[in-house]
């Protein structure tokens, strides 16, 4: 074999296992945190985000590390869950979300994610939400408001959720509400 190719695999592969570790440090300091909590339960998830570079860059694609706090309020009316994500050296707090315990629903009520948007943040955000949910068993569906404030970029919003496994319950216009709802 080429020791050159050799390397490169070597190299590949300490990298995916310090990945892996790294995973696993997370894994044990979320136990750690959640032994030490009563008001809240903690999931930290890290994932691989599509980050796509400037037009006259010669890179296609590249991905980076993303890694996202989740805070499950415990107890409560309308129980809070709170999402930090880390990514390119900041923090975003981009989603409002609350759980209605009584009809076991989730109801995304904003994502904004500004300066993060186009990278894949948001839907690995949904999907790891769907698994603390599920995890939990705090809700058996999802539901998200499409907002008349966001009128002009419906297209947008529904190829959002579609691609993310909900369904258009009702389309938005310019004076109402619309809502998108996902089966857990």
């Amino acid at each position: 074999m080429n020791p050159i190719t050799l390397f490169l695999e070597l190299k590949i592969d300490a990298l995916k296992k310090g990945q892996d570790n790294a995973k696993e440090a997370l894994l044990f300091l979320t136990t750690i945190i959640n032994q030490a909590q009563k008001n809240h339960t903690y999931f930290i998830f890290s994932d691989k985000v599509s980050y796509r570079p400037e037009p006259r860059n010669q890179v296609a694609k590249l991905f980076e590390d993303c890694y996202q706090l989740f805070s499950l309020q415990n107890k409560g009316d309308n129980r809070l869950i709170r999402i930090l994500i880390f990514f390119k050296g900041s923090v975003h707090d981009n989603f409002l979300i609350r759980l209605d315990d009584e009809r076991k629903l989730c109801e995304i009520e904003d994502i904004e994610m500004g300066e993060v948007s186009n990278r894949g943040v948001a839907s690995i955000c949904l999907r790891n939400l769907e698994t603390v949910l599920i995890q939990t068993k705090s809700a058996s569906r999802v539901i998200a408001g499409l907002s008349p404030h966001h009128y002009t970029r419906r297209k947008h919003l529904y190829h959002f959720y579609r691609k993310n496994g909900y369904q258009i319950m009702h389309e938005v216009t310019d004076t109402t509400w619309g809502l998108a709802e996902k089966i857990l």
